[in-house]
């Protein structure tokens, strides 16, 4: 929808998650609106949605009967490995959590129905824990059931910014023992402008030094878990 000042881009993921025993999830992940302004009203608007849109549509809707949302659907390349035991390491501030969500449900159910599961590990980012922080509890049951081992970049909570790729660098001997020695999958969702390459950059850094490479070994490597299907990005801008 155009606004007629910035447009309003929806992001949506929908989910159908099937499981042994049956049991389905089905329904969008996450809708997430950012701060724009409707003319003449000059409504600002800024916060997360799930499933009801109406709060935001009305208003941009008023004084026309044919408003229109394009919605457009692509087949993703997020992935989990074939084997559970295998680590997962997912970085998805913002909207980029919607897939990983649906990874996270998967792999606390497989635990829950006894296969032995690797490390599930999520860094999630966001302005504000008050206004940004989407499915808190959700995400601190996973934690607190031993499910999850979570990450959370609060980047305007303090004076200085905290974003998601300096809690790699905190982690980076543990997160360059999983990717070395465990073979785990490295997942990126979310913005392509920035995050996506703030966090490549500190991979590489954390593959010289950690694994002592040089800047020429760690893009091999980088490479090499592109080519084997072990680092995948899923980013927009």
């Amino acid at each position: 929808i155009s606004t007629g000042v910035r447009p309003l881009h929806i992001c949506c993921f929908l989910l159908w998650v099937f499981h042994n025993p049956p049991t389905t999830n089905v329904g969008l992940c996450t809708v997430y609106c950012v701060m724009f302004k409707v003319c003449p009203y000059q409504v600002m608007l800024r916060g997360v949605l799930c499933s009801s849109l109406y709060p935001i549509l009305f208003p941009v809707a008023v004084g026309n009967n044919d408003a229109r949302i394009p919605i457009y659907i692509r087949k993703s390349t997020l992935r989990l490995p074939l084997r559970p035991v295998i680590p997962v390491i997912m970085v998805g501030p913002g909207t980029g959590l919607a897939p990983f969500r649906a990874f996270v449900q998967e792999r606390h159910l497989l635990k829950q129905d006894g296969k032995l599961v690797g490390e599930t590990r999520l860094y999630f980012g966001c302005r504000n824990r008050d206004t940004d922080y989407i499915y808190e509890e959700e995400l601190k049951s996973y934690a607190d059931s031993g499910s999850l081992a979570l990450r959370v970049a609060f980047s305007r909570d303090q004076g200085h910014k905290v974003y998601v790729s300096d809690l790699l660098l905190e982690d980076a001997e543990h997160i360059w023992s999983l990717i070395s020695k465990d073979n785990a999958h490295f997942y990126v969702c979310g913005d392509a402008k920035r995050m996506a390459k703030d966090v490549n950059a500190m991979l590489h850094k954390i593959a010289m030094e950690q694994g002592e490479k040089t800047a020429e070994e760690a893009e091999a490597f980088i490479k090499s878990m592109k080519t084997r299907g072990r680092y995948i990005v899923d980013a927009w801008s």
